[in-house]
C-alpha cells in the first residue's frame, strides 16, 4: 500500500505541472507585478532625480519587456506611462551615422530619449517595430501607451538601451555600453 502513495503522489504532481504549462501560469513568476509597479512608480516620481527616473525606465525594458511582445504585451510592463510626455520619440527615415539596431525597409525604427536636457541626451532606447515602415512617431507612443490597437501585426522586433555617460564609468571604450535585445 505504501508504494501506490508515492507513485500516485507523482502522478499528481506531473498532472500539476502539465495543467500550470498549458495555461501559460508558468511564466507568472517572471512578471513580478509589485517590482513592475515600483519601477512606473519611480520613472514618474518627480522628486527622484533624472537619473534615478532613467534606470527606472531601463530596468523596465531590460528586466520585463522582451523582442517579440505586441502593444498589450509591453502595456502590461508599461503600466504608468506619464514619463514618456516628458521623453522624445523620433522616427528614422534616414541614417547618417550609427545606431545599434537595424534600420530596414520592412520595419519603422525609433529613438526614445528619456528625459532630454538642452545640452545633450544621455539615455536612450532605441526600438524596431514589425508592421510597415515608415510608422509616424504618434503611433509607436500609442503602441508603447498601449492605447493602439494593432492586435498581433505590431511587435518589438529589438531593441538596445543606450547610455553615454557609461562611457565614464565602464572605462576607454570607443562607444558607450549597449545592451542590444534581438528577436523576431
Amino acid at each position: 500500500m505504501k508504494r501506490y502513495l508515492p507513485f500516485a503522489l507523482e502522478i499528481f504532481i506531473l498532472f500539476l505541472v502539465g495543467i500550470i504549462f498549458a495555461t501559460g501560469c508558468a511564466s507568472l513568476p517572471s512578471m513580478n507585478a509589485s517590482r513592475i509597479r515600483t519601477l512606473n512608480e519611480r520613472a514618474n516620481d518627480p522628486c527622484l532625480t533624472q537619473e534615478q527616473r532613467m534606470h527606472a525606465v531601463f530596468e523596465l525594458f531590460h528586466t520585463y519587456i522582451k523582442p517579440g511582445f505586441t502593444s498589450r504585451e509591453v502595456h502590461a510592463v508599461l503600466t504608468d506611462t506619464r514619463w514618456l510626455n516628458k521623453s522624445k520619440i523620433y522616427l528614422f527615415t534616414v541614417l547618417a551615422g550609427e545606431i545599434p539596431i537595424e534600420l530596414t525597409d520592412k520595419d519603422s525604427t525609433y529613438s526614445l530619449v528619456l528625459f532630454p536636457a538642452s545640452d545633450k541626451d544621455n539615455w536612450v532606447v532605441y526600438f524596431r517595430l514589425s508592421g510597415g515602415s515608415m510608422r509616424p512617431e504618434s503611433q509607436a507612443l500609442g503602441f508603447l501607451k498601449g492605447e493602439m490597437d494593432f492586435g498581433d501585426n505590431v511587435r518589438v522586433v529589438e531593441f538596445a538601451l543606450w547610455n553615454r555617460e557609461s562611457l565614464e564609468r565602464f572605462g576607454s571604450h570607443n562607444r558607450p555600453e549597449v545592451k542590444v535585445f534581438k528577436g523576431i
